[in-house]
């Protein structure tokens, strides 16, 4: 895959001073928390998690053919819709079938990313991406972030939103570990205090960025 950055200068036909990050971590490590910050710092922001949903949600023609032809009628409810929690069953339990629908929905989280990019091409941009280094997508960023949380303190917190351990060992299995995504990445947010401490820190990266373009 090519540069994110590269792509939006050749459209826009002069260079501008932007930066654009790729965010990850672990389940329940605080992503979304660290997009919030970035967002009310005045940066762009983007969850690539969202805009599966809103693939799904939208009835993505392309998406919902795929779908359909590998696995039938199994992930679909009665009324056409598509059945997240059936897809989910399936891909947790199954590393072939996990590695089929990422390459099925990789291509077209990319497209409409790189087309919110785009749109905002004179700003600075964060985009959430769970499985960042897992699917390469590291490539098309001009730099990475981790928040990186324990591991008791991961399950603390998912088991406190429901999760089973079961959930939790099943989602882990099939993502690179805590720590080997802290340290491939640029830059590193510690998250197993509270979130003002958190705050403090991507506070900090934002304006080492600012001082440093």
């Amino acid at each position: 895959m090519f540069s994110i950055l590269l792509v939006i200068k050749s459209f826009r036909g002069a260079k501008i001073n932007i930066m654009i990050l790729g965010l990850t971590g672990g389940f329940g490590c605080g992503k979304s928390s660290v997009l919030s910050f970035f967002k009310t710092a005045g940066w762009q922001t983007c969850n690539t998690d969202d805009i599966c949903a809103e693939l799904y949600e939208q009835q993505d023609v392309e998406l919902i053919k795929q779908l359909h032809e590998h696995w039938q009628d199994k992930v679909f409810y009665s009324n056409g819709k598509v059945n997240k929690a059936a897809i989910a069953e399936i891909v947790f339990n199954n590393d072939s079938e996990l590695q089929w629908l990422c390459s099925v929905l990789y291509p077209l989280i990319e497209k409409k990313t790189k087309s919110l990019i785009e749109k905002n091409a004179d700003k600075n941009f964060i985009v959430e991406v769970p499985m960042l280094f897992e699917s390469e997508w590291d490539k098309i960023f001009d730099k990475t972030v981790t928040v990186w949380t324990d591991s008791e303190t991961q399950k603390e917190r998912l088991l406190a939103k429901g999760f089973t351990i079961d959930d939790i060992n099943k989602r882990n299995s099939k993502q690179l570990p805590n720590d080997e995504k802290l340290q491939r990445a640029d830059f590193g947010l510690m998250n197993n205090g509270d979130l003002k401490i958190l705050q403090q820190q991507c506070n900090k990266l934002i304006n080492s960025i600012k001082e440093n373009k």
